[in-house]
């Protein structure tokens, strides 16, 4: 009997040959042996009326029949080219945890298996780079690696989906049926420009998804039958500003009248929580994660910190951020509404997701793993999509505030001014800044406020000691340049803090050793390791373990040396440093720079990144220099980050 995946790669062999094509090319082809082919052709004229015309010259088939019949039968996505296949591959081993045959893959993906095996080679290769080996043990396909390789190649492979595949307002659309996302832009932006508000890109986003689905869903009708009816309700009126009420309000009306629907300001409230928690005004009054409990009930804080913690501890992805838990904690109470109530999405074009964002998907199935295991309920698919669309959205947040600048912009005159001064700045900075306030005043500025750059169109005074610009509200030539200019110093700024901060947490000060009169290496070790021991960076085995190691394998490499222990019992990350303008013999080797390490295992990533930095600069003379010269703790921690940084 033909399988689907048969039918489709015999159907889509014969279609791209330009002639006819003989029994065994296609025999090769297929690795089927000519008899096979010969049943299958006949199978498919049988199944479609005549498909494939057969002569002496061999066979040849109905191209304008033939593209009808894959269109019909491709009932789903078939991943089309290497990388597609190499996400299934690896979605099925890391992912699904399944060990998959050869025989299996090659029917999936309708691909014969000498180009599997080809696909494979190439692919072996590549996991190579994240430490990773792909084992064939009985036909079957396996990755071998530490957790956190494995985690790090499925962050790896989420981020080129975010960077091929954005979730905004135009790639969501197909989604909804009966909602236009530009309309309701349209309603919230107006609404928050009547009362002097504004939200981040990504935020708004986040909200007209929200609003969306809750049209979708016919308002959430379903609330006045649900079986906790009698649970309380969120008092937006209490929880929030007057203003942000006002907007909510004004928003809801647009809502209903361009949309209708059975629904009350109070259910309309809780989709308006993203909004709540984002919307940018002087007096903004915010929910915070204290009052959580008092919302959403404890059962849904317990359930919505268990996800959060087993997400971080499987794939290495933090969703804990207060914006993102609050918005989501909502959401997790709908989702039990819904199904305690037998209440559907109804909406298929969320399947879609589980194509375009394969991984994210899979991440969203294990959240909903979670919630069976916590509750006992079972999510559908479109479910399951929906918490993806979260989960993207807060991904594609995270890596755009870790790649812009956090800005807010102080302009006197929102109305004449302000309102076509933002749209602007976003305009010709979008790719660096993040416009996260906009005040009229200096003294709006919160003291804890958190922000990179502050971009003004008046003179400050009192001046602030945090990086700010002044420009003018017309954004001249002039003004570009300086603020691009003012954009770069401040990144390479965070840069150089950032580096510092890491070098720093490896390197202390009372570890740092200049020009000691070490005579041996032995000198070296003892000093450096009661050093170490003296101040409980390392247990009291630590030194003896250091020996062991230097028995085993001396630890000096060229002109540096890296003693360390043989075991991962580390209590602590700390790096001793001895710099020696006189070298000490370490074996066969004449050493200038000691790094004696203790690494705890969730660590060692960072420091390796750190070290081989370090130990490439080395071989640099004109770095070797300076941290010969090097005398102070403080002076090496200089070098270190000005090589690294610039």
């Amino acid at each position: 009997m033909m399988t689907i995946s048969k039918e489709i790669q015999l159907i889509s062999f014969l279609l791209n040959q330009g002639s006819w094509v003989t029994t065994s090319v296609i025999s090769d082809y297929l690795e089927l042996s000519p008899r096979s082919v010969s049943t299958y052709i006949s199978e498919l004229n049988k199944k479609y009326d005549g498909l494939i015309l057969s002569s002496n010259k061999g066979y040849r088939i109905l191209k304008d029949k033939a593209c009808a019949i894959l269109n019909a039968i491709s009932t789903r996505r078939i991943p089309s080219n290497y990388e597609e296949r190499k996400k299934y591959i690896l979605e099925k081993i890391l992912l699904s945890q399944q060990f998959p045959t050869i025989d299996f893959l090659s029917d999936r993906l309708c691909v014969s298996p000498s180009t599997l095996q080809n696909e494979i080679s190439k692919l072996r290769s590549e996991l190579s780079d994240f430490h990773l080996h792909l084992r064939i043990k009985n036909n079957k396909l396996s990755i071998i690696g530490l957790d956190r390789d494995k985690r790090r190649l499925v962050l790896d492979l989420i981020n080129e989906e975010l960077e091929n595949s954005s979730f905004s307002l135009e790639s969501i659309q197909d989604l909804f049926v009966t909602t236009d996302l530009k309309r309701i832009k349209k309603i919230v932006t107006n609404a928050l420009k009547n009362n002097e508000y504004f939200l981040d890109e990504y935020s708004l986003l986040n909200y007209i998804l929200h609003i969306a689905v809750f049209i979708e869903l016919k308002g959430n009708n379903y609330i006045a039958n649900a079986k906790d009816h009698n649970a309380p309700r969120i008092n937006f009126r209490k929880v929030t500003s007057p203003h942000v009420c006002k907007i909510i309000e004004e928003i809801f009306s647009e809502i209903k009248l361009a949309y209708g629907g059975d629904f009350t300001i109070e259910d309309f409230s809780e989709v308006s929580l993203s909004m709540m928690t984002s919307a940018v005004s002087n007096n903004l009054g915010k929910l915070h994660m204290d009052q959580l409990e008092e919302l959403v009930g404890r059962e849904i804080e317990k359930l919505l910190f268990e996800i959060v913690r087993s997400v971080r501890s499987t794939y290495s992805i933090d969703l804990k951020e207060d914006g993102f838990m609050i918005r989501f904690a909502f959401h997790l109470k709908n989702v039990i509404k819904r199904v305690e109530n037998n209440i559907k999405l109804r909406n298929s074009e969320f399947k879609s997701i589980k194509s375009d964002f394969p991984l994210i998907y899979v991440i969203a199935v294990f959240i909903s793993n979670i919630i069976n295991k916590k509750t006992n309920h079972i999510l559908s698919e479109d479910e399951i999509a929906y918490i993806a669309l979260h989960i993207g959205v807060l991904m594609e947040e995270k890596k755009a505030y870790s790649e812009k600048l956090k800005c807010i912009v102080l302009a006197p005159d929102y109305y004449t001014v302000g309102r076509s001064l933002y749209r602007r700045l976003n305009e010709k900075f979008s790719d660096s800044i993040l416009i996260t306030n906009f005040i009229t005043s200096y003294d709006d500025l919160a003291s804890t406020e958190e922000y990179d750059l502050l971009l003004s169109t008046i003179e400050i005074n009192p001046r602030t000691e945090k990086p700010h610009i002044l420009m003018d509200p017309f954004l001249s030539d002039t003004t570009i340049s300086n603020v691009f200019q003012k954009i770069e110093e401040v990144k390479q700024a965070k840069r150089k803090q950032k580096m510092t901060n890491q070098f720093k947490y490896f390197f202390r000060n009372d570890l740092f050793f200049y020009d000691y009169p070490f005579k041996t290496y032995q000198d070296a070790i003892e000093t450096m390791c009661d050093s170490m021991m003296e101040k409980d960076y390392v247990d009291k085995n630590y030194k003896k373990e250091i020996y062991e190691h230097e028995e085993v394998a001396p630890s000096a490499y060229g002109n540096i040396a890296i003693p360390h222990p043989l075991s991962n019992r580390a209590i602590s990350s700390v790096i001793a440093i001895s710099i020696n303008p006189t070298p000490i013999q370490w074996g066969t080797n004449k050493v200038h720079i000691v790094f004696m390490l203790s690494l705890q295992e969730e660590n060692r990533d960072l420091f390796t990144d750190i070290f081989n930095s370090i130990t490439h600069l080395i071989s640099n003379k004109d770095f070797f220099t300076k941290i010969m010269n090097a005398k102070t703790y403080e002076d090496f921690i200089e070098i270190l980050v000005s090589s690294t940084v610039n």
